[in-house]
């Protein structure tokens, strides 16, 4: 018997939290959501939507989007005396999610991996709710790799995370892309007058550095000792993360009164805290630095990836080498599979080998258009859209 029976308002609970890339994916996911309700609404049936999640910085883009929130104070685990404490903190937060799900009582869940999510899953199971599972990374996270059995359909975006995950129906579908993203992307806009309109330097080709939301320390030192050389020929954006900004302004403002002391190279560095997914041609628009960039240098976090491949453009990927179960490092090898990327690891990574390897990409123009042929067959800009038909086909076969 079953507990959830079918009825005119479709309720669908997002969760997720604790990190960008177990948020911007579920966003790009719920935004395609959207655009089917018309088409449900004909029908009869409305689609709602909620999410239950950790109350940390994610939840900043969780509020601009047509959803319910519900925010849960969640705590990583820890080894000293404040994991007791976090330890009753979590089974608060677990006993509030399992009495939230249970006011929802939603038609399915789509979960996003991590920590953040068990709270909802866990809860999904013994109320025998539909569960859809999106795995982002090469090797399932452990939250995923233990819930999968228990999911209707496992999203993948790599064909890798197949042979970790116990489950009859996996679909490999890539990483949701923001759709704001896709859309600068996919539009024809002159470059150099994109340029021009941002403040950047046309003449100069234009390096993009990329250490997600949190930011990446070990990078953003590597950029600061590579600056004095690099800043001769190229254009810098630099995007540090919040946490970081500060610290990397002191830095800076050193090294250009101490050694640079070129106020014209001192314009062609950028420093930006985050970027975010403006529609406005701005500095400080990933969309818009992707468009404009020759060349990414990044983490090999799978948003990244996949945003990567979307604007063609040639990169130089960083695995972060302390990463869960290192699936950064099989991440960057898939891309680099397609000649899409170069990949350096982060141990014996030096800025002199760092810029001669950006040298060696941005000087040979066979290579430039190898990379961006491998970055046209990588991306797949349907993944969100694919995922939203996938789980909503599967909803409406019980009003049939």
């Amino acid at each position: 018997m079953k507990i959830i029976k079918p009825n005119k308002d479709i309720k669908i609970l997002f969760t997720g939290g604790g990190s960008g890339g177990h948020v911007f994916p579920l966003i790009s996911v719920l935004k395609e959501m959207h655009k089917f309700a018309p088409d449900f609404q004909k029908q009869g049936l409305n689609l709602s939507f909620y999410y239950i999640g950790s109350n940390d910085f994610t939840l900043d883009f969780i509020k601009k989007e047509d959803i319910e929130i519900y925010p849960l104070n969640i705590k990583k685990r820890r080894k000293s005396w404040k994991g007791i404490i976090n330890f009753f903190i979590n089974i608060w937060s677990w006993i509030l999610a399992y009495f939230k799900v249970l006011w929802i009582m939603p038609d399915a869940i789509f979960a996003k991996g991590g920590f953040e999510s068990s709270f909802v899953i866990v809860v999904g199971i013994i109320f025998r709710i539909p569960i859809f599972i999106h795995e982002s990374d090469s090797i399932p996270g452990f939250t995923n790799q233990l819930f999968a059995r228990f999911a209707k359909i496992v999203f993948i975006s790599f064909e890798d995370s197949r042979s970790y995950i116990k489950n009859s129906r996996i679909e490999l579908v890539g990483n949701p892309v923001n759709d704001i993203l896709i859309k600068i992307a996919e539009v024809n806009d002159d470059t150099l007058a994109l340029k021009q309109t941002m403040g950047l330097n046309k003449d100069l080709k234009t390096l993009l550095v990329l250490g997600g939301s949190q930011g990446a320390q070990t990078i953003n030192n590597l950029i600061l000792d590579m600056m004095p050389e690099a800043l001769q020929k190229y254009e810098i954006i630099h995007q540090v993360g919040t946490n970081n900004h500060d610290e990397v302004k002191r830095e800076t403002t050193v090294i250009f009164r101490e050694l640079i002391k070129n106020t014209e190279y001192e314009r062609r560095y950028h420093l930006i805290p985050i970027l975010n997914h403006s529609e406005q041609v701005a500095i400080d628009s990933l969309g818009y630095t992707m468009k404009v960039s020759d060349l990414i240098i990044s983490r090999a976090g799978s948003g990244g990836i996949f945003e990567t491949a979307i604007f063609k453009k040639p990169s130089v990927m960083i695995p972060l080498p302390w990463a869960s179960r290192d699936h950064q490092s099989l991440n960057a090898q898939n891309f680099s599979k397609y000649k899409a990327c170069v990949v350096l690891e982060q141990s014996n990574l030096k800025p002199n080998l760092l810029l001669d390897t950006i040298d060696g990409i941005l000087n040979n123009p066979e290579k430039i258009e190898t990379m961006q042929q491998g970055c046209e067959k990588f991306a797949k800009k349907d993944a969100a859209l694919n995922i939203a038909r996938l789980m909503l086909k599967e909803l409406i076969k019980r009003y049939r």
